[in-house]
């Protein structure tokens, strides 16, 4: 007796189709939670560029009087402002004088699409307090009357914001409170007291971007 085996020439359209649905479900189920999983990646490398910043924020004061670097209008990585460098540079410059350039990843989210700089330094205080281009001093944070974890210093900003090249974007003159999701479903802070977190929207009773009260920019 010859055993009769089925052939796949048989697979039949219904078949088919059953087979094609089932892997179109189950695309549908995976291709969100990669996604998901896509966007966490870059907010753990984000916050992470983040974290690196503190820390030559950190090793910058010491040098300079517990000033940090001063903001300087719209300048391009390297190039001489109307004062000084800009904030992104003058950190890799005071981390590594030789190689600086060795830095300048750390100051774009890895899902920027338009910019060279992804981050905006709150500088809005010594703005207001000097009427000009002014830096944070240690001890504004020192002596703050809200609690230094709540007080903005640099913030992902909108990719609608600022220049192409421009490695000084600050919010001195620009309003620029995180109310608009990052690259990552959510806006990457770095907060004065060196720890770095996303947030989805902005809350006046957790964030401030003064050191004098819990307030949004004004």
């Amino acid at each position: 007796m010859h055993m009769k085996y089925r052939s796949w020439n048989n697979f039949t359209l219904i078949e088919l189709l059953v087979v094609i649905s089932i892997i179109a479900i189950l695309a549908g189920m995976l291709l969100p939670a990669l996604n998901k999983a896509r966007l966490k990646g870059a907010e753990a490398a984000c916050l992470n560029n983040l974290h690196q910043i503190s820390l030559m924020f950190a090793a910058y004061a010491p040098d300079y009087g517990e000033y940090y670097p001063a903001f300087d209008n719209i300048v391009a990585w390297g190039e001489k402002g109307i004062e000084n460098y800009g904030w992104t540079y003058l950190l890799a410059l005071n981390s590594s004088p030789n190689t600086p350039d060795a830095f300048r990843n750390l100051f774009r989210c890895p899902r920027e699409q338009r910019r060279k700089f992804s981050y905006s330094m709150n500088i809005r205080e010594p703005y207001s307090n000097t009427g000009g281009y002014a830096g944070w001093n240690a001890n504004h944070f020192a002596k703050a009357k809200v609690p230094v974890g709540s007080i903005i210093l640099v913030e992902e900003t909108a990719e609608s914001l600022s220049t192409v090249d421009n490695c000084d974007q600050d919010n001195a003159t620009n309003a620029c409170t995180s109310t608009d999701i990052g690259h990552h479903d959510n806006t990457s802070l770095l907060l004065a007291d060196g720890h770095a977190g996303g947030i989805r929207f902005f809350d006046a009773a957790q964030f401030t971007y003064l050191t004098t009260e819990m307030s949004a920019w004004k």
